[in-house]
C-alpha cells in the first residue's frame, strides 16, 4: 500500500466512476442541449426594433418589446404589470399609483422619448423602484452592476443546457436605482434637470401644464403651469438660483412668489400659506421662499408652479421631473 490511506484497486475504481459519471454528464447536457436546440422558442429581437448606447440594448420599437416582456417566461428580478394609458394621464400618475418613480417608469420602457405621455400606449411598470435592463448576455448583467453599484436580480444567465439555444435577449432588474443609459431624448432632459430643482420635496404632480377642464367652470382651459400637491405648511423652495421680484397677493393666484434666474428665466409659486421671502432677497435652491397653501383661485393644497423666458412660458415638467 505505500503509506497510501485507500489501495491502488481502490483509485482504479474510483477513476473507473469516475468516467462513467463523466460520460453520463456528457450525454445529459448533450441530450439537453440538443431538446432545447430543437423545441425551445428562444426570445429574438430585430435588428431593426433596438439601438445599442454604450453597448447596452435600448429597444426602440414599443410593440416588440412590451411583447416580450410579456411572453418573458424567466424571473425578471421583479414583477411586471402592464399598463395602457388613459387620455390625460401622465406617467406620474402611473408613477404615484403604483408607489414607484417616473425614472423608473422611463428604465423600464426604453421607447419613451417624452415626458407627455400618449393616449393609448401600453407601457410595462416595475412592481419596485430600480432599473430593468435588457441584457444581451450576462456580461452586460454585470458591466451595469460596476457601473450601478448595485447586485442585479433576475434569471439573466443562459444554463449549460441551452449552448445552442441562447436567447437574444435576458432581463436584469437592480433595485433602488435609477437608470444611467437613456436614448438621446432622455438624456437631454436629464442635463436639464440636473440644473433645477423641485420646489417640495414630496409632492405629488397634480394638473399638468397644457389643456385642462377648468375646475371651476368645466370649460376647457389652457393651464399655464405645473400644480404640485402636498400639505398646508411644506417648505417651496426656488427651482434655481435668483433674485425675488415678486412677493405679495395676486389676483386669482393669491399668495405668490416670483424669482428671476439667469438666462432670462422667471419662476412664479402660487397659492402659498405664507411668504418668507420678499422682493429683493437673493436666493439658493436650499432657500424657503413660502409655505404651500391653498390661497386663490385653488381647489385644494398645492402650489402653482408657472416658468417663463423671454416672455415664453414652458412646461415646467421638462425643469422639475
Amino acid at each position: 500500500m505505500n503509506g497510501l490511506p485507500i489501495s491502488y484497486y481502490n483509485l482504479r475504481r474510483a477513476f473507473f466512476f469516475f468516467k462513467i459519471l463523466f460520460v453520463l454528464s456528457f450525454f445529459v447536457v448533450a441530450g439537453g442541449n440538443i431538446y432545447n436546440a430543437v423545441f425551445k422558442k428562444t426570445i429574438e429581437v430585430s435588428e431593426s426594433g433596438h439601438i445599442l448606447k454604450d453597448g447596452f440594448v435600448l429597444f426602440t420599437d414599443r410593440t416588440e418589446y412590451i411583447k416580450i416582456l410579456k411572453n418573458y417566461k424567466y424571473d425578471t428580478g421583479t414583477k411586471i404589470k402592464f399598463h395602457v394609458m388613459a387620455k390625460g394621464e401622465s406617467y406620474w400618475d402611473v408613477a404615484v399609483r403604483n408607489g414607484i418613480t417616473v425614472e423608473t417608469l422611463i428604465a423600464a420602457n426604453p421607447f419613451i422619448t417624452s415626458l407627455l405621455a400618449e393616449e393609448n400606449i401600453e407601457i410595462a411598470i416595475p412592481e419596485k423602484n430600480g432599473v430593468l435592463l435588457p441584457c444581451d448576455d450576462f456580461l452586460d448583467a454585470y458591466r451595469m452592476k460596476k457601473l450601478l453599484s448595485v447586485r442585479p436580480n433576475g434569471n439573466f444567465k443562459h444554463s449549460i443546457f441551452e449552448l445552442f439555444a441562447l436567447d437574444d435577449i435576458r432581463f436584469a432588474f437592480y433595485e433602488g436605482v435609477r437608470p444611467i443609459i437613456v436614448n438621446n431624448y432622455i438624456e437631454g432632459l436629464y442635463g436639464i434637470k440636473q440644473s433645477f430643482n423641485k420646489p417640495v420635496d414630496k409632492g405629488n404632480f397634480g394638473s399638468m401644464f397644457g389643456m385642462r377642464s377648468d375646475p371651476f367652470t368645466g370649460m376647457m382651459a389652457f393651464h399655464q403651469g405645473l400644480d404640485i400637491t402636498g400639505s398646508i405648511g411644506m417648505e417651496i423652495h426656488p427651482i434655481n438660483e435668483g433674485i425675488v421680484s415678486f412677493a405679495g397677493w395676486r389676483d386669482g393666484l393669491g399668495l405668490a412668489v416670483i424669482v428671476m434666474h439667469k438666462e432670462g428665466y422667471i419662476s412664479t409659486y402660487a397659492h402659498c400659506s405664507q411668504l418668507i421671502s420678499k422682493p429683493g432677497d437673493h436666493v439658493t435652491k436650499k432657500d424657503i421662499i413660502a409655505l404651500l397653501g391653498n390661497t386663490g383661485r385653488s381647489t385644494g393644497p398645492h402650489v402653482h408652479v408657472e416658468i417663463e423666458r423671454h416672455g415664453k412660458l414652458y412646461n415646467p415638467l421638462y425643469f422639475i421631473w
